[in-house]
């Protein structure tokens, strides 16, 4: 091929490499418990407590690094795989994307067969575009509210109870149209859909709530799909779940034992609420060193490494 031919596909090449930024952005998680338990009962999920963590995801072309306190991942679309790291244990393992989703739902809790015959649940979901804006980290967003109720009707002793077991309300906030348009590293994140399915996220996690509590991701389908018609990013989540059931049952033995309910608590308020933001965005160059396994960690096997099991050498 004559030189004067080569050139311009020589210079395409390049430029389109250039137009591929590395991308660091870290998000801040602060938990929150809010409601007091009442009548000195011990119940931890749900006492008066808060923390907070970072997760941090670095792109770089056709990887990806996801790193959240001692647990990191890293994904190749290149190869098409996954490789989740243990920092503890000092262990990793390599999976296809193509499995990963069924390993990481193989793993999930399971109702018995027991209460699957007894218990049964439905999930509903809406999506509501509040029209309310905001800029995050110089990024002009847009919010979207996800609900998510889990209903149940239970039958012990031949007497069935149904209502409301928890409800989800989810305040999305992502990029708008013009920011997706106008900023080459945010474009890169969101069309590195394997990476926009591992951090902030809200509607993937919840899928994967609904199914280990109900058996099936019923209701959630569409409402992840409306979610990524955007093809945008996530920059704030605030998570508010409610337990409707369980302020019904404290008031129930509050009355059986004549006491009153702890003040302060709320039947109808959050138990809990998750805020997640971004708090950097940088486009620096990065290392390719940064994509490597550690050369210290050890291989495991997929199903083991979840189990938290011994490494196979």
């Amino acid at each position: 091929m004559a030189l004067r031919h080569l050139a311009p596909l020589l210079l395409a090449g390049f430029a389109s490499s250039n137009l591929r930024a590395d991308v660091t952005i870290t998000l801040s998680a602060d938990v929150q418990s809010l409601q007091p338990i009442p009548m000195g009962l011990k119940l931890e999920p749900f006492g008066r407590s808060s923390g907070s963590s970072l997760r941090t995801t670095r792109v770089k072309g056709n990887q990806c690094l996801s790193s959240s306190g001692s647990s990191s991942n890293i994904i190749d679309l290149s190869k098409q795989d996954v490789t989740l790291m243990d920092g503890v244990r000092k262990i990793y393992t390599t999976v296809s994307l193509a499995k990963y989703g069924e390993i990481v739902a193989a793993s999930a809790p399971k109702p018995s067969p027991e209460a699957q015959a007894t218990v049964k649940m439905k999930t509903t979901t809406s999506v509501r575009h509040t029209g309310r804006t905001d800029s995050i980290y110089g990024i002009e967003a847009e919010e979207r509210e996800i609900t998510m109720l889990v209903e149940t009707e239970i039958t012990a002793a031949g007497a069935p109870l149904s209502g409301p077991l928890m409800r989800f309300v989810i305040q999305v906030w992502t990029a708008k149209h013009e920011e997706m348009v106008g900023r080459p590293a945010l474009r890169e994140l969101a069309d590195f859909s394997a990476v926009r399915n591992t951090f902030a996220n809200p509607i993937e996690m919840l899928q994967k709530v609904a199914t280990s509590f109900t058996g099936s991701s019923e209701g959630m389908t569409a409402v992840v799909d409306e979610i990524k018609k955007g093809n945008s990013i996530v920059l704030r989540e605030v998570s508010e779940v409610y337990l409707p059931i369980l302020g019904a049952a404290f008031e129930k033995l509050a009355a059986l034992r004549g006491q009153p309910l702890s003040a302060g608590f709320d039947a109808n308020a959050p138990f809990s609420r998750m805020t997640t933001e971004v708090v950097e965005f940088s486009t620096a160059a990065l290392d390719d060193a940064v994509f490597q396994i550690p050369p210290d960690y050890t291989a495991a096997m997929a199903d083991e490494f979840l189990k938290g099991a011994k490494p196979v050498h």
